[in-house]
This record gives structure tokens, C-alpha cells and sequence, in this order.
């Protein structure tokens, strides 16, 4: 592992967990984006996400000071985003009676 994955490989065990403990919820949709909170180690954070323009944002230090790498809280956000898809498809493709 190169020192420029390790970041990233901790980065993305961390918001894992963050999507498997349930500290992340998607609590606005609507417009132009789509609004996360996410239970952090330091407090609640919020991200959102812009679909047209396929741009992620986060309120957290990470982020502030390195614009363009995405932070924990965006990583999960983007994992549960995708799970929440992944189970939407389960959910509706239709079941046969035995």
C-alpha cells in the first residue's frame, strides 16, 4: 500500500462503519440535492449531494482543508446512497410462490 491509499483505505473502513452502526440518514431530498447527516466522532455532520452536477460537500474540518478528496462523512453517504439502491431493487423485483 502506497502512502497515498492508506489515507483513503482508512477513510473508507471508517465510513463502514459509520453505514453499519446507522449513523448515517438521508433526511432531505428534493430540488437540486440531496442531504445527509452523519453521526461523526466529533458531532453531526451534514453532506449533500448534487445529482446534475455529480458534486459531494461536507460541513467537516477534512473537508475544508482538502477540497476535492472526499471526507469519511462523504464516503459513507455515498455507501449508503448506494445500499439504500441496492435494496430498493431487491425490494421491487417480484416474488413468486412456491
Amino acid at each position: 500500500m502506497t502512502s497515498g491509499e492508506a489515507p483513503r483505505a482508512r477513510l473508507e473502513k471508517k465510513a463502514r462503519e459509520l453505514v453499519l452502526a446507522g449513523r448515517v440518514r438521508l433526511h432531505g431530498s428534493g430540488g437540486r440535492a440531496m442531504y445527509f447527516s452523519v453521526d461523526g466522532e466529533t458531532g453531526e455532520r451534514e453532506v449533500s449531494f448534487a445529482p446534475t452536477k455529480g458534486e459531494w460537500s461536507c460541513d467537516c474540518k477534512y473537508s475544508s482543508l482538502k477540497p476535492g478528496h472526499d471526507c469519511s462523512h462523504i464516503i459513507a453517504a455515498r455507501l449508503f446512497l448506494s445500499q439504500g439502491a441496492k435494496k430498493a431493487d431487491k425490494s421491487s423485483q417480484p416474488r413468486y410462490p412456491e
